[in-house]
């Protein structure tokens, strides 16, 4: 089944953890798929597990039996849980924290601080957390604001004809940033870039007036 088919059931970014549910759904013989959101190389984030996610996808089909098995595991492994767990030493402004930024958390954790606000009587709005949840992700995901140092390098450096000015273009041109989900996204915002297309074509117009008065010189 194609993959834009599928439904997520779980995600994690506990690998341990999601060899647990693996086990599961194999025992329990619902076909799934396990997605790997490991985002392509960024130096900014290199060898930063944190933004990896692995996720359990389903059929629709096999939407509700799967949610079903996700829910006794979860309880399952709530219950498990030793005393001295480090979630349960958390005050209630941090469990809700956890819960605006899930997206840096595990699953599990995610589950136990909703599980912990709501037994110690602790009141949430999961509509106000996602709208907090929205905003956070939203100033993580946006493409950086101009820096005016660099464009003004740029614009210098093309103006003279050095090398060092087209590739500080095709830096801004082509540089990406991984999002908070694994998606990748230009760097800078469509200002900055638009500086960066103006910087090539005057060093490609440089080039050309270089290489025709060089030429008329030589003639």
């Amino acid at each position: 089944m194609p993959e834009a088919e599928l439904i997520t059931v779980k995600e994690f970014q506990d690998r341990e953890l999601l060899g647990d549910y693996v086990d599961l759904f194999e025992k329990a013989e619902i076909p799934f798929s396990v997605e790997d959101s490991k985002p392509r190389f960024d130096a900014t984030f290199a060898n930063d597990e944190s933004r990896r996610y692995y996720r359990i996808n389903v059929a629709p089909v096999d939407l509700q039996n799967a949610l079903e098995l996700c829910g006794r595991m979860d309880e399952k492994i709530m219950k498990e849980l030793p005393d001295d767990y480090y979630l349960f030493q958390f005050s209630d402004k941090e469990l809700r924290e956890i819960l605006v930024r899930s997206f840096e958390w595990n699953s599990l954790d995610v589950m136990l601080a909703k599980k912990l606000l709501t037994e110690r009587g602790v009141p949430f709005s999961e509509e106000k957390i996602a709208e907090e949840r929205q905003e956070i992700t939203d100033e993580l995901d946006a493409p950086e604001k101009e820096n005016t140092l660099i464009v003004v390098c740029g614009y210098i450096f093309c103006v003279f004809g050095g090398l060092l000015g087209l590739m500080l273009a095709l830096l801004i041109l082509n540089s990406k940033k991984t999002t908070h989900d694994g998606h990748r996204v230009p760097r800078y915002n469509a200002a900055t870039r638009g500086h960066a297309r103006n910087m090539l074509l005057i060093f490609i117009v440089v080039i050309i007036l270089t290489l025709f008065f060089v030429g008329a010189q030589l003639g």
